[in-house]
């Protein structure tokens, strides 16, 4: 009988395979052998009964190979052992970098106390979808019973209701923001100055602002709202950058539509193709360019490759007015 002393948790399903000649354990004394992960060893005592330490991994960093040498004990490692659970890894690290996954978690963690996250929150209706999930499993719904399908249905309705309530909740939050910040600025207002006398004086100067002459900002300044001012601002940073979006993409329309005759396209011309089929269909100039764009979209070319288009007569085409982008643009 052989004793093997485990320093980590090692699975049973390998364990087993030692037979019936050896005890395998956490707590066994005087061992004949180590079974070891990644516990430290190198302050450890060894005794004479000792022979072998294996290493379930690669490396023998948290093993005193030199000290094992000097007593005779033989050390095994196991490189290959764990490349499953080290690409498992990889891939899980991949998938945490490319999509966030940890900065959404923490995000989630910090908005925790949300007054309008608690009222979307419903224990209740948590443990009826957990027990919903473990009754139906991945039961398809053509393959449900009555039972099944009602079941789901009432947890539908009991979350539908839950999410137009916290809906509801959070609208009136934003409208009671909304109420404060204009009080807020109200007072801020009525206080330039410090008293009656100067509020109306001020006010009245506000009135006669050159506001042809003098920068909204000034403007927003001289009225005496650190809030207004702060809205303010907000809503020019986020013009600013409408603006420059805008401005970037009237460049680059008008440089395009002067490289290649824009301004010349017939939208409403029809040309003719054939499928592989033999079936003829025609196309206008639109429909063949909204087509295109589709087919650059890579998640169209999945859906191209299997299946393609499929043209129906019934189908209603929505016609646009061809010369809005170039009059908006040439504006």
């Amino acid at each position: 009988m052989y004793n093997v002393l485990t320093l980590n948790k090692i699975a049973a399903v390998g364990t087993k395979r030692l037979g019936d000649n050896y005890t395998c354990g956490d707590e066994v004394q005087n061992p004949d052998a180590v079974l070891v992960r990644s516990a430290a060893m190198h302050d450890m005592t060894f005794g004479d009964n000792l022979l072998a330490i294996a290493r379930a991994g690669a490396g023998t960093n948290n093993i005193p190979v030199d000290k094992c040498a000097e007593q005779g004990i033989v050390v095994f490692n196991t490189p290959g052992a764990n490349a499953n659970g080290v690409k498992e890894l990889a891939v899980a690290a991949l998938l945490l970098a490319s999509r966030d996954i940890v900065g959404g978690i923490e995000w989630a963690n910090s908005i925790s106390d949300d007054p309008d996250i608690a009222n979307a929150y419903d224990p209740v209706i948590a443990g009826a979808i957990k027990e919903l999930s473990a009754t139906i499993g991945n039961t398809s719904i053509k393959n449900m019973s009555i039972e099944q399908l009602s079941d789901v249905y009432d947890v539908y309705r009991a979350v539908l209701t839950r999410v137009r309530d916290a809906n509801k909740a959070m609208a009136e939050n934003i409208k009671a923001s909304i109420e404060e910040l204009a009080k807020s600025t109200i007072r801020e207002v009525q206080t330039v100055g410090g008293s009656q006398k100067y509020r109306i004086s001020a006010l009245d100067a506000v009135r006669k602002f050159d506001w042809n002459n003098m920068k909204p900002v000034y403007a927003m300044e001289r009225i005496g709202s650190s809030t207004l001012t702060e809205v303010f601002n907000n809503v020019r940073a986020g013009e600013d950058t409408w603006a420059k979006d805008v401005s970037e993409a009237r460049e680059y329309y008008l440089e395009k539509s002067k490289k290649y005759g824009y301004d010349k396209w017939d939208f409403d011309k029809k040309y003719r193709f054939e499928s592989n089929s033999g079936i003829p269909f025609e196309l206008t100039l639109e429909q063949i360019l909204s087509l295109y764009a589709y087919s650059r979209r890579k998640q169209a070319h999945e859906h191209l490759r299997l299946g393609g288009f499929v043209f129906d007569s019934n189908i209603e085409t929505m016609h646009g007015a061809p010369g809005f982008i170039q009059s908006y643009f040439n504006a």
